[in-house]
């Protein structure tokens, strides 16, 4: 197919800045539906790119593609907002009007893309411009201090990799460090002052350890009630926004308005969706997805004849049986929360310890370790941005970080029958400690015949946070803590001849910032201490995995 294609078209946007777009299109026929993607990673494509691909996917079926770089970024003009979406939403809005109002464009607009260019959909529909007609945002946060920059107020690395490579200037940086060595080194901030970037960007978010009014700038989940576009969300249950994503999903389809509007597509993905492989694990032919084809096809039903009830509001990926499953609300079965103790006779201090998930209490009412922030327990895998193999995302066998002493690991029975886990496990602990704040990290693992201990889904827990994110209040050494911490959401079964296997620690790194164990700030102070442990289970303090099972496993339905 012949295309049209304009480079470095300038849009002037509502206080004068230009920013850049590149514009294609058929070169017969028209006027088109216009597809926008605002992007800060350069709108200039490799002619052999994958995204080259995806671009003559919306070509061939009749679109307009444009794709643009977003302010302060690449060709255009004006100052990057760094994750201040307000800004964002305008700027959308000003560029969905101005190509609503071309000769070849009919008028219609829609938004694809996902991450950075996911959030940016979200608050385009803010603005509600009035030819924008669906959006389908992939992967993306709905809170700064919850899910974005921070989860649930720990600084998640990996977006601060992210910001160092990408916020701070016109340009991406090529930044040559020997990332493990520099992550290591205290105080936090030398990763930015060693880098040789500015530095008040990162000042900024990590002096303001309170979900305050700054972090609205990143959104609030709140503001989504005023959205009323058709939205098409997608996500990975091995990505750092899974359980955002979903969040997302269930706030607007919560909302009237929203009926019929909004659809859900979760696989077992990292941050790039559609893969069949992640981490250690391949998920078989089903897990391979063309999610560009997705996202056009949910964009043809509102931006021309196509087929809405072709959309299920659900769709989601079982792995373990490695199948997709339809529904149309979330969670997408009956589920009952069942529940294992934590339980050991001895020691549950690493796999060499007599740790279990079982239905009593054992014998000793409580374990202990030491965790020492200048060798922590380090992420193998998880829920992050991949940055290297020192940054590596998704399923891996946690064994080797199983062998330490600062570990408690917890494994249930073998299996005689399935078992199938679908949403947010929960822990709860009780903990004590001798510092006036500490993290508690829990992982439930699924444990293969052969050993291999395969990492589901992971929490974390600052203690200053445990009676809420707008305020911090330190621990009494010694005193005894109830805690409750969510883990990623998931959907898994676990097979006949597996295990469940619980992690627990206090360090998962590089995924999360180090805990001092000072009550400092944890970002600009290098002092640091150990902090010894309890986890304590027993008949008064029943520390517990809660699991939410599925009850009615509906008929295998292959993707």
């Amino acid at each position: 197919m012949d295309w049209i294609q304009h480079y470095d078209v300038k849009i002037k946007m509502r206080d004068g800045v230009e920013l850049a777009c590149d514009i294609r299109m058929p070169a017969q026929g028209g006027p088109f539906p216009a597809v926008l993607l605002r992007t800060p990673y350069n709108k200039n494509v490799h002619p052999e790119s994958n995204r080259m691909d995806n671009i003559t996917q919306y070509l061939d079926n009749g679109y307009a593609m444009v794709i643009m770089d977003v302010r302060g970024k690449y060709e255009s003009d004006g100052i990057f907002p760094v994750l201040s979406f307000r800004q964002e939403g305008e700027d959308s809005a000003d560029t969905i009007k101005w190509l609503a109002e071309q000769p070849w464009c009919n008028g219609k607009v829609a938004m694809t893309g996902a991450s950075y260019c996911g959030y940016v959909q979200i608050y385009a529909a803010l603005e509600h411009p009035e030819a924008l007609c669906a959006i389908s945002p992939g992967v993306f946060g709905n809170d700064g201090f919850r899910n974005i920059i921070r989860r649930d107020g720990i600084p998640q690395m990996s977006l601060l990799i992210w910001a160092l490579h990408n916020a701070t200037g016109r340009v991406a940086k090529i930044l040559l460090f020997d990332w493990q060595k520099l992550l290591f080194s205290m105080p936090l901030r030398n990763l930015v002052n060693t880098c040789g970037l500015r530095r008040k960007l990162f000042d900024h978010w990590m002096k303001h350890n309170r979900n305050n009014r700054l972090w609205e700038e990143m959104g609030r989940i709140e503001r989504m009630q005023e959205l009323d576009v058709p939205v098409f969300l997608s996500g990975g249950w091995y990505d750092l926004y899974s359980s955002a994503v979903v969040e997302t999903f269930c706030f607007l389809q919560s909302l009237p308005h929203m009926h019929n509007k909004v659809t859900l597509m979760m696989g077992p993905w990292l941050h790039g969706l559609g893969a069949r492989e992640a981490g250690v694990m391949d998920f078989g032919p089903a897990a391979d997805v063309d999610i560009t084809e997705e996202n056009r096809h949910w964009l043809d039903c509102w931006c021309r004849e196509g087929r809405r009830e072709a959309f299920p509001t659900v769709r989601y990926f079982v792995m373990g049986i490695n199948e997709w499953r339809e529904a149309d609300k979330w969670p997408p079965v009956p589920i009952e929360e069942e529940f294992l103790l934590l339980a050991c006779n001895h020691s549950a201090n690493s796999l060499e310890g007599d740790g279990r998930l079982a239905d009593m209490h054992g014998e000793t009412p409580r374990d202990t370790y030491v965790y020492d922030p200048a060798d922590p327990v380090l992420n193998l895998g998880g829920n992050l941005l991949a940055f290297g193999d020192g940054m590596a995302a998704g399923p891996c066998d946690q064994r080797p970080m199983e062998k330490r002493k600062d570990m408690l690991v917890y494994t249930g029975e073998v299996l005689a029958e399935s078992l199938e886990v679908v949403g947010r496990p929960e822990v709860e602990l009780y903990i004590s400690s001798d510092a006036p704040d500490t993290d508690f990290v829990v992982r439930l693992c699924d444990v293969y015949p052969d050993g291999r201990s395969i990492n589901i889904c992971t929490g974390i827990i600052r203690t200053r946070y445990r009676e809420g994110f707008d305020r911090e209040i330190m621990m009494i050494p010694g005193e005894i803590y109830k805690l409750r911490i969510p883990l990623d959401i998931t959907a898994v079964c676990f097979l006949p001849g597996h295990c469940l296997r619980l992690e627990i620690t206090s360090s998962c790194f590089p995924q999360f910032g180090r805990n001092h164990n000072t009550g400092g700030d944890n970002w600009s102070e290098a002092d640091y201490r150990k902090a010894t442990q309890i986890i304590y289970h027993s008949a008064e303090y029943p520390s517990r995995l809660l699991l939410p099972v599925s009850v009615a496993i509906p008929a295998s339905d292959h993707f």
